[in-house]
């Protein structure tokens, strides 16, 4: 996998948000995400085992959510410190490696 691979707009996958969250991977080590309430951005990396690692996320907080399933994807989406390529999605994963959310490519 190259930074190639992932570069590109994901949404997550299952999630029953009003507004689907998502995180656009740009080339030179950015990252843009809505998470379904909020804008967020910070900086992601491509790290020795070919996992991307997301680095100072910062959200604004211009939105409550109150729905359960925009809690739910606001919460995994503020959970995620990796994305590992799987096939053709991304696999969020928490700080202790395990999967919380599966996600497409918006813009394939």
């Amino acid at each position: 996998m190259s930074s190639a691979d992932v570069l590109g707009t994901w949404t997550w996958d299952g999630t029953s948000a009003v507004t689907t969250p998502s995180v656009t991977l740009r080339s030179g080590g950015e990252v843009e995400g809505h998470d379904g309430c909020n804008p967020m951005s910070g900086t992601w990396r491509l790290d020795a085992q070919r996992v991307v690692r997301l680095d100072a996320l910062a959200a604004t907080s211009y939105a409550s959510c109150t729905q359960d399933g925009q809690q739910t994807a606001v919460q995994q989406l503020h959970d995620t410190r990796s994305l590992v390529l799987a096939g053709d999605r991304l696999e969020a994963r928490d700080a202790s490696g395990r999967t919380i959310a599966t996600l497409t490519r918006a813009d394939s």
